[in-house]
């Protein structure tokens, strides 16, 4: 399961992680670890599948088996019978838990279920590692995450910035500090302090420059986040010029188009093709390449393929193609409706989009 998963395969990932599943639970180990770390792993396949009900059930039943674990570890280690290491692992282990339910709560845009997971984790990464450790500093970043995606960018602003302090004291050139730079980065952008994002991700540019080199693929999202801060200043063609090195990275280093993140960079390609003047057939077909290989990698009735059958039907709006666009927008309201239910935000956006092009 664990192969198919890091293939990106992950329906074959599912049926493996399911058969072993079955092994345990005919074997007596309904609440054992390993039972809570193959529905752990279930989740967070279904997760990559788009199918979040499923990835929930899955991952309360792996949080409710580690959390009884733990309390079991730390009352032994009170106790005297216990050991130190079993407990942390332990604890470590429930917090894995909670920020892969943040993490899948966040991506449902439930901001309020994912802080509460998310302050779970850290109050107890506090509690077991200390305030200052960088492994709390993971979880300022996820809460910073919620607050950005909730536009409340002061408070992201104040939690990213602690897991940066954190982070640039106890390890500066270490990779998750790069990351800490850009998410400060990125907020300030949203707060219209385009220089001062700026200067954050061409920081955390250099930290990972340092580390792996300046052709290395783990550079792209820092590099896409500079074509944002571009992008945003309308230096439409320094932004695509960005765009299309992170691009450049992420498929080469990956080897194939049909890949989320290419997928992702495809997409941010086609949003500023759109706004050069004469590049609007080739920002359309981008728009379709991130959308194909969005529905290879994630599956057709994927969220982001949502998003990408929305811009399509955007672009083909403003051309005037108003019937194309319309069904571009029906398919993305279809969509978002059984992952979102018929009240989300986005189910409304795609609807004012047919509402217009009828």
């Amino acid at each position: 399961g664990a192969l198919h998963y890091q293939s990106n395969d992950f329906a074959r990932a599912v049926r493996e992680y399911e058969k072993a599943l079955n092994i345990l639970l005919n074997n007596g180990g309904k609440q054992h670890v390993d039972t809570a770390g193959t529905y752990h792993n279930l989740g967070v396949a279904w997760k990559h599948l788009g199918d979040f009900n499923t990835a929930r059930e899955y991952m309360v039943k792996a949080l409710g088996i580690r959390q009884q674990h733990h309390t079991q570890q730390k009352t032994a280690l009170e106790g005297g019978t216990g050991d130190q290491g079993s407990t942390v692992g332990a604890a470590s282990d429930v917090v894995v838990s909670h920020t892969a339910m943040g993490q899948l709560y966040a991506e449902m845009v439930n901001h309020e279920a994912a802080m509460e997971q998310y302050d779970a984790a850290l109050a107890l990464q506090t509690e077991t590692f200390g305030a200052d450790s960088p492994i709390a500093a993971t979880s300022h970043n996820n809460i910073g995450a919620v607050h950005y995606e909730s536009g409340n960018y002061v408070d992201a602003l104040k939690s990213y910035q602690t897991g940066l302090d954190i982070l640039r004291t106890k390890e500066p050139n270490h990779p998750d500090t790069a990351a800490s730079w850009n998410n400060v980065g990125l907020t300030y952008l949203k707060m219209g302090e385009a220089e001062k994002a700026l200067e954050h991700h061409q920081e955390g540019l250099r930290i990972l420059s340092s580390i792996y080199g300046p052709k290395h693929p783990n550079l792209a999202i820092t590099i896409g986040s500079i074509g944002n801060v571009y992008k945003t200043q309308e230096l439409w063609e320094k932004a695509l010029s960005e765009y299309e090195v992170a691009h450049e990275l992420l498929e080469s280093a990956i080897g194939t188009k049909d890949h989320p993140d290419v997928a992702s960079s495809y997409n941010n390609m086609g949003l500023v093709m759109s706004q050069l003047p004469g590049r609007e057939t080739e920002a359309l077909e981008t728009y379709r390449a991130a959308c194909e290989s969005f529905g290879k990698s994630l599956g057709a009735e994927h969220p982001h393929v949502g998003s990408c059958r929305f811009n399509i039907g955007l672009m083909l709006q403003s051309q005037g193609s108003k019937e194309e666009a319309k069904a571009e927008f029906e398919a993305a309201r279809e969509i978002w409706e059984t992952h979102f239910g018929p009240g989300h935000i986005h189910v409304q956006n795609a609807q004012k989009g047919v509402d217009e092009c009828s």
